[in-house]
């Protein structure tokens, strides 16, 4: 039986627009079109673009705001209800601002243990899930040898990373060459080059998901691209084929990544790693992979009825409270704007953060 999409609710699907390039979101988006009439509408804010009105999200049953979220007192006119996933790789929240949030009727999807626990802290209504990909372990990547994949993306480089790589132990290594938006592309030496075996490949040569596919399967371990994720498509990714995932020691990596156990962690201070367990680490990193799917394929089925269920509990704060850092917060918000703005017209280039 076809459900008629005029009896369906309306959701609004509020969305970072660096997302509309990478498609990290659509697993979501995709689930939520289950159940209901979902319009999008991508942010352009946080490259000047102007933020959707209040009027318009209010034609809708739901709003669904993905990494972006309106500042306080434009919430509180929203009579939509509210659902949020915040990155955890997003400007740290301080304690005032999940206080403030406390006291709106709103709840949120937290891919992140962390982001749960503050939730939770604050009394804020939280499905805390995990997000894994179907695994399809592939017979092509290397069975044996040390053949590393490394997207450069900015926050990480490759000099960070070669402090626990030995040049005499690199079979093969692709550098893919794609950086964010508010990054440029790494300068590497010629030394580096060609003791590391370095094969540099420019975004250009991605025109679909099934080339990067290809080439990443030439590798058998892969290193995890930022020093912070929001979920972290990329290594998630990396780990379904059945590769073995390096990452710098936090948030998402270490809330999926045990050192030694089923992938390898480094950071600053920590940057051996031994590879000579790689074999149990794999096998421990699939069982993971398998495990996680089947748990996220279960999860996946409530989130439409955690949104749809009526608690949309808040607490009462001082008016003056609120009213004061909200006022704060819409100046400071402004003010950003304005900047960047100013940045876009006079030099092109914009930082910015999309997960």
């Amino acid at each position: 039986m076809t459900v008629n999409e005029d009896s369906k609710l309306k959701l609004l699907w509020v969305d970072h627009s660096f997302h509309k390039k990478t498609m990290s979101t659509n697993f979501l988006r995709e689930i939520l079109e289950k159940k209901f009439s979902v319009s999008v509408f991508w942010d352009d804010y946080w490259k000047g673009g102007e933020p959707l009105s209040v009027s318009e999200i209010n034609k809708y049953d739901y709003v669904f705001f993905f990494q972006t979220l309106l500042p306080f007192y434009k919430l509180k006119q929203i009579k939509a209800k509210i659902i949020w996933v915040p990155m955890f790789d997003s400007d740290p929240l301080p304690d005032k601002y999940w206080y403030c949030l406390s006291s709106i009727p709103i709840k949120i999807l937290s891919f992140s243990e962390y982001l749960h626990k503050k939730c939770l802290e604050f009394n804020i209504e939280s499905l805390p899930l995990k997000y894994y990909l179907p695994p399809a372990f592939s017979d092509d990547i290397p069975k044996s040898g040390r053949h590393y994949f490394f997207w450069y993306r900015g926050s990480l480089r490759f000099s960070d990373i070669k402090v626990f790589l030995d040049p005499q132990k690199v079979d093969s290594f692709v550098y893919r060459s794609a950086p964010d938006p508010y990054f440029k592309e790494e300068i590497l030496s010629k030394g580096d080059i060609e003791n590391y075996k370095l094969q540099i490949i420019r975004d250009v040569k991605f025109d679909s998901q099934e080339k990067y596919l290809e080439l990443l399967k030439k590798s058998n371990i892969y290193i995890a691209p930022r020093t912070i994720e929001g979920i972290g498509i990329s290594f998630l990714e990396a780990m379904a084929i059945g590769m073995v995932v390096v990452a710098y020691n936090n948030g998402t990596m270490n809330e999926y990544i045990k050192h030694n156990y089923n992938g390898y962690l480094f950071d600053s201070k920590n940057y051996y790693i031994n590879f000579d367990n790689i074999a149990a680490v794999l096998n421990n990193s699939k069982t993971m992979a398998q495990n996680g799917w089947i748990k996220w394929e279960k999860d996946k089925e409530i989130i439409s009825d955690f949104i749809i269920s009526d608690n949309y509990k808040r607490i009462q704060i001082s008016d003056i409270y609120f009213f004061l850092h909200s006022t704060l917060q819409g100046l400071e918000t402004n003010l950003r704007r304005a900047v960047k703005r100013k940045i876009i017209k006079v030099t092109g280039f914009l930082k910015n953060k999309p997960s």
